[in-house]
């Protein structure tokens, strides 16, 4: 409860200890500080110009009518100091002996009453008026003299309110537009607490409880870093998708490449190119990376009703939760790179034409082709997904009981939130909230440093086995590895169509459609289409002894590594999910999926058509 400080009179003695305390106490609620009535007859008391007031007080009452000098000194709250008033120019000039009205509006310019009382500075709302009424609710009269303004050691200004004044009175605000006093931002939180009790609090020191907590890792505030390490990710998406479409088949159909892997690879024919006799062109080249990586997109985007961590393989309270560079590189980088839909769309484009391929046209092989991408990249996610879950729920299986006993312990926390919050404000706790917690940076970027040295060590390797080996592959490898990170670069800045992150799902302004992801697909197929066109109408069946080694070399680099960056399926899966979820009964996500493989397409058959059947 409150201290009190006592101005003692020498000449004032207690004779009615119970009326006195009936009269001088008035407990004021709504979180407002419970004070005490001046005594009438305090002699000398400082005027609102500063000078001294010799006159005698009114009478409050009948029943204090010969107590009322013989009061005991006033009750001042222990946030407050006294102090004289120097700030009365902001109030007019008070009359002596005018009526009090009886309303609950805040007095600015107080005429109705002889002398003042003193004024209060609350703590949030920055006011200032005259309390005029006592408990009874009848209009106190016995403040004649004017004390000494009591100022709140928070905001050191005066004011006192009136019981019941809502802060959102209109002239309240224009009383403090007039006087020009400082108005500081007021939460909605701190407006309901000033209308609580005070619950019981002792201490008048202020101080401040610094909250720690990890930063947000924003991409925004590291770009830079952000581009360089996101393009590492590509790099290695990009070079994983290349020896996953060997090892499932590419190295069935082509004999070019002899390497460490090529007894291995030469029995896995799971995949086809389309152009070869060998069957299995539906199962795409680039089918077994795209299902890969879009398991891998499952895993760490959980979905709207699952409350887990992004990482599932980390604490939920590790840096990395909130590092969204780390969260960029895995799921735009990583992933996105894995997984080509111009790569994919290429070859049934190819094999749609049929002028190339030894079976000629192959329609329902294309048809069955876009269907299992699809379903394949589909399946791939939601799997994922699954196993996220799974993870986290495995990492963190030792706090299923303390999480129990904390959502038990939860209500009461709850019921017990305000009052402490009251507590904590009337000890001169200073309490913050997001905005004001001293935020700590990342820790460590350790984690930054394996995937920089698996992407230099391939680099390296390439060179080596291009140089020394004289493999050509590698020399195609070492551009692809220079040119990923233009194609990666360019769909992150085309993501800026899709406006991300409301409730978790991908909306746009324009419609429903990711136009980022679109039309990042069909520019790489474009790419890709004429690239592969170009290819096999000038080197298709020629001589290898007569062909520019570096001029292969810088076609497969620009086609597997720009145009493959630049595409993606993983992203594309998740946004059909995500609208699948968002507009549950509708068929928007099917529309969006068949959209980008029918204009996909069109697209590329007519720019690779047009270059392989069209003489010039």
């Amino acid at each position: 409860m409150m201290d009190v400080f006592s101005m003692t009179n020498s000449e004032s003695a207690i004779s009615k200890g119970s009326q006195q305390k009936k009269s001088n106490h008035r407990v004021r609620n709504r979180g407002q500080l419970s004070i005490t009535s001046i005594p009438e007859t305090m002699k000398n008391s400082t005027n609102v110009d500063g000078t001294h007031n010799n006159n005698n007080s009114k009478k409050t009452n009948d029943d204090d009518d010969n107590n009322s000098s013989q009061t005991s000194p006033s009750i001042m709250n222990f946030f407050s100091m006294v102090a004289p008033d120097d700030t009365s120019s902001r109030r007019s000039s008070i009359t002596s002996g005018s009526s009090q009205k009886k309303d609950n509006k805040i007095q600015h310019e107080s005429s109705s009453m002889g002398m003042g009382i003193p004024s209060i500075r609350n703590v949030f709302s920055m006011d200032d008026g005259a309390i005029s009424k006592d408990r009874s609710g009848e209009v106190s009269n016995s403040l004649s003299q004017f004390h000494p303004f009591v100022r709140n050691v928070f905001s050191m200004n005066d004011i006192s309110l009136e019981e019941g004044v809502e802060e959102n009175n209109p002239s309240y605000l224009s009383y403090i537009e007039k006087n020009q006093t400082p108005l500081g931002l007021i939460s909605e939180e701190a407006q309901q607490q000033q209308r609580r009790p005070p619950s019981d609090a002792g201490g008048s020191v202020k101080s401040t409880h610094n909250i720690l907590v990890t930063r947000a890792y924003k991409v925004k505030e590291h770009y830079l870093e952000s581009i360089f390490y996101v393009s590492i990710s590509a790099i290695l998406g990009s070079v994983f998708r290349v020896y996953m479409a060997r090892i499932f088949g590419d190295d069935c159909e082509n004999k070019d490449v002899e390497d460490f892997l090529t007894s291995f690879t030469s029995t896995i024919c799971v995949t086809n190119g389309g152009q070869s006799i060998q069957t299995g062109g539906a199962l795409f080249i680039d089918f077994p990376a795209n299902v890969f990586g879009s398991f891998l997109m499952g895993v760490i985007t959980p979905s709207s009703s699952e409350q887990r961590a992004r990482l599932p393989w980390l604490h939920r309270d590790h840096p990395l939760q909130r590092d969204e560079v780390f969260h960029t590189s895995l799921g735009i980088g990583l992933c996105g790179c894995l997984t080509s839909f111009a790569s994919w769309n290429t070859q049934m484009v190819v094999m749609l034409d049929g002028k190339y391929c030894e079976l000629g046209s192959q329609v329902v092989t294309v048809f069955c082709g876009y269907v299992l991408g699809l379903m394949g990249a589909l399946s791939g996610f939601q799997f994922g997904r699954q196993c996220g879950l799974w993870m986290h729920n495995f990492r963190h299986r030792n706090e299923e009981e303390v999480d129990t006993s904390r959502s038990e312990e939860s209500q009461s926390q709850t019921v017990e939130l305000h009052s402490e919050q009251q507590a904590a404000l009337y000890q001169g706790i200073e309490l913050v909230d997001d905005s004001n917690v001293n935020l700590q940076p990342v820790p460590s970027h350790l984690h930054k440093i394996p995937l920089f040295l698996a992407a230099v060590c391939l680099l390296v390797a390439f060179i080596i086995g291009d140089a020394v080996n004289n493999i050509e592959f590698y020399r195609g490898m070492t551009l692809l590895w220079i040119l990923s990170p233009i194609g990666f670069l360019l769909r992150w800045r085309l993501s800026n169509l899709n406006i991300r992150k409301e409730g978790g799902r991908i909306t746009n302004t324009l419609s429903w459609i990711p136009w980022g992801t679109f039309g990042a697909n069909m520019i790489a197929t474009v790419i890709a289409a004429c690239i592969e066109g170009f290819y096999n109408r000038y080197f298709y069946g020629a001589d290898q002894t007569s062909i520019n080694k570096w001029v292969i070399a810088i076609l497969f680099a620009l086609k597997t590594g720009v145009a493959g960056s630049l595409s993606t399926v993983s992203t594309m899966i998740k946004e059909c999910v995500y609208l699948s979820e968002k507009h549950a009964g509708t068929a928007r996500a099917q529309y969006y999926s068949f959209l980008t493989c029918i204009c996909g397409c069109v697209l590329g058959l007519i720019v690779y058509a047009s270059i392989v059947r069209i003489n010039i």
